[in-house]
């Protein structure tokens, strides 16, 4: 029954270890990407979206616990239909509802790429109609955010 037990324990870590950030303070994220020269990815879902939980477990999580992405981009989930509390890029204390809503997202899943002063860096990807490309969108946003982030200011 014990090693029934570890096991248990043991799923259940690796599960959440798995598990991509859910957005709690996007303006600490904010200054880490500004130190490291990052774009800030926030993915939106919904807990009813079948496709939000394709997006989550066949391309986010396993770009996020694959460690090679973490030179690339910070990445974060706001969950639209959640009272959940955070602290958006400007410090200000609002609902994943009301930041979803206050940042245009209508569709989940969606990704948008911010810099640290919330501004957006390339266009959002929305929805997952062609999940055989869609590794490749998303390859191509980062590297285009990341180009972005990394340009010279002029």
């Amino acid at each position: 029954m014990a090693g029934g037990l570890l096991t248990a324990v043991l799923l259940s870590y690796n599960a959440s270890a798995a598990a991509l950030p859910v957005a709690a303070d996007l303006q600490e994220d904010a200054r880490q990407a500004r130190e490291q020269h990052l774009p800030l990815l926030v993915f939106f879902s919904a807990k009813s979206c079948h496709y939000c939980e394709q997006m989550r477990s066949l391309f986010l999580e396993p770009m996020y616990t694959s460690g090679d992405y973490a030179d690339k981009v910070i990445m974060r989930e706001v969950q639209v239909e959640s009272g959940r509390v955070l602290r958006d890029i400007k410090g200000r204390k609002v609902s994943h509802a009301d930041f979803a809503h206050r940042n245009g997202v209508a569709l989940t899943p969606q990704i948008l790429f911010f810099d640290p002063a919330g501004m957006e860096l390339v266009p959002s990807l929305v929805g997952l109609s062609t999940p055989e490309f869609f590794s490749g969108y998303l390859e191509e946003a980062i590297d285009a955010a990341l180009a972005r982030m990394r340009a010279p200011r002029r």
